[in-house]
């Protein structure tokens, strides 16, 4: 076992550290991808003139691309403007060639139409347009399931050049998919299926994280120290795993990074987040989620159990604009009702996006959430909301009737730290901008919370007691 993971380690650390969201393996080391393809000089021509609009229709799936009108407003690119759950048209006139593929860089996701056909991604953000003699009507319809969303960058990459790179770097990744497909890692990384038990003792100890986004430099730093919590069973990761969820070479980073809690045999359960949706919003199934996490045709939702503990954990990622939708609210209205919850002592509710933030500017969290836990709280008494999305620590305590809920954030798992600038529309009762992890150890008498940095300092603890059924 210990040599098997080491092999992988020594193979592996020699690339997870590169930051690029898009890499290829080529001889051992990793390349920003951007670094091999062909200079401007050998692009086709890229519009610098845009016109965008919302159009008012938020749905996932559209038949064509709107008429513009003059209402429509001018635009250059990057733009990008605070509309979160929503989408954006972006419309402009193009010449494409067979020789090229239309590259599109937004934020969340896009889907492409050229002259009202729409055409779907190859590898997740590029698009093989067919040759016109005449120019044609590019209209980008770009999917924000976050805060600030639109277009950041379109243009065009030879095919020839691009071909190479994909070809050299699946060489690679088909080699590596042996070993990240392995009953090794498979055994230990995984979302639970419906219904699983841990473990059925009187005391359970678990640690939580979230937004490792692509800082595989501190995620493997805050993995190195938790294999220093005596009897840990099981980690949790609250989404945006990865940082480019289309990219295989970002799961095996994710992976390798975990290889200490592997080979100690701690259990991983990783929640989906939006980032690992990305690459996949024509039509929002995260492949490489479900290929290299769920690995069985199930719902990306889930639940469990550990000794005095229950745990749901929801995904509205699923869905445009974000949200609960009717089959998987009733599910989980349907698990609350049964034993398995009400037995429980400590109840938890987890998901990627915070129902209350307020350390991201613009952002008070998601109200699809917010107005969940309103309307089930007290009636099914959740003890514990846990969310990442907003990259740092954030706790918050409300009074639901006779429940007591708490919501912690815990998105310091290795990506980009948020601004020191904070949203005043929520008052968060303790906000801490540090990469960290999350210790809970729970028995029936009381749940004990430690936050800890990569170092392993405790920075925050808090402790609560049971409350009355």
């Amino acid at each position: 076992m210990v040599g098997k993971i080491s092999k992988i380690s020594f193979v592996v650390f020699s690339y997870i550290l590169v930051n690029g969201s898009r890499g290829a393996l080529l001889g051992g080391s990793l390349f920003v991808l951007w670094s091999c393809v062909p200079d401007a000089s050998e692009r086709a021509v890229v519009p610098q003139d845009w016109l965008w609009d919302t159009c008012h229709v938020s749905r996932l799936h559209v038949a064509k691309a709107p008429e513009v009108d003059s209402t429509w407003e001018h635009t250059q690119l990057p733009h990008r403007i605070m509309l979160p759950n929503q989408a954006i048209w972006y419309v402009a006139k193009v010449h494409p060639s067979l020789e090229n593929y239309l590259h599109v860089d937004a934020d969340d996701g896009a889907q492409v139409f050229l002259d009202g056909s729409q055409f779907t991604a190859i590898n997740g953000y590029y698009y093989d347009l067919p040759s016109t003699s005449d120019t044609a009507v590019l209209a980008i319809r770009v999917l924000n399931n976050a805060v600030k969303g639109g277009l950041k960058k379109v243009n065009w990459i030879r095919k020839d050049s691009i071909d190479l790179i994909w070809n050299e770097q699946n060489d690679v990744l088909e080699q590596l998919e042996e070993l990240y497909l392995s009953n090794l890692y498979q055994s230990d990384v995984f979302l639970p299926e419906e219904d699983f038990q841990v473990h059925d003792h009187a005391s359970t100890k678990f640690t939580v994280w979230g937004d490792s986004q692509g800082g595989w430099a501190k995620f493997q730093a805050l993995c190195n120290s938790m294999l220093y919590v005596p009897g840990l069973e099981f980690s949790i990761g609250l989404g945006d795993l990865t940082s480019d969820g289309v990219s295989m070479a970002q799961w095996f980073s994710f992976l390798t990074c975990l290889a200490p809690l592997i080979e100690k045999r701690v259990l991983v359960f990783p929640v989906a987040g939006n980032h690992d949706y990305d690459g996949y919003y024509d039509d929002l199934v995260p492949e490489n989620y479900i290929r290299h996490i769920i690995r069985a045709n199930r719902p990306t939702y889930t639940n469990w159990t550990a000794g005095p503990a229950a745990f749901i954990a929801l995904d509205p990622n699923g869905s445009f604009p974000l949200g609960i939708d009717k089959k998987q609210y009733d599910w989980a209205i349907e698990k609350m009702q049964s034993e398995f919850w009400q037995k429980a002592k400590w109840r938890f509710i987890l998901l990627h996006q915070p129902p209350y933030a307020q350390g991201w500017p613009g952002y008070e969290g998601d109200q699809f959430i917010r107005t969940f836990i309103e309307d089930n709280a007290e009636n099914y008494r959740i003890d514990f909301v846990l969310s990442g999305h907003c990259h740092d620590f954030e706790y918050l305590v409300k009074q639901y009737g006779t429940q007591r809920t708490n919501f912690l954030i815990s998105g310091g798992g290795g990506g980009s730290l948020e601004p020191d600038e904070n949203d005043n529309r929520i008052n968060m009762d303790t906000i801490i901008n540090i990469h960290h992890y999350l210790l809970f150890e729970l028995d029936e008498k009381s749940a004990q919370v430690k936050m800890y940095d990569e170092l392993n300092h405790l920075i925050w603890r808090n402790q609560f007691p049971p409350q009355k059924p």
